[in-house]
């Protein structure tokens, strides 16, 4: 992750983050196209994604592979939601 951190700091342009939720295990999240295992777990994901949301070259991300209809009481859409919230997005 280091190595590519240093290479987004030299870089001149932005860039932007496109996350698929079915990386997380489908014991966390089912509600996905391709739910699998093993996948990420939730604390892991926001460590990897972390140091890449935070850095001012980041422009914004792409949330994706949410499948609401797996969903019908709203339970997973509000665990993404907040997974996203301990995410240090510049304010």
């Amino acid at each position: 992750m280091k190595f590519w951190l240093e290479r987004l700091n030299k870089a001149k342009q932005g860039y932007w983050i496109h996350l698929d939720m079915d990386v997380l295990d489908q014991t966390v999240m089912p509600a996905v196209d391709s739910p699998g295992s093993p996948g990420i777990p939730p604390e892991d994901l926001l460590i990897i994604i972390a140091a890449f949301v935070a850095n001012p070259r980041c422009r914004g991300m792409t949330v994706t592979v949410f499948d609401p209809d797996l969903d019908p009481d709203g339970c997973l859409a509000s665990t993404i939601v907040n997974l996203l919230a301990q995410l240090p997005f510049p304010r």
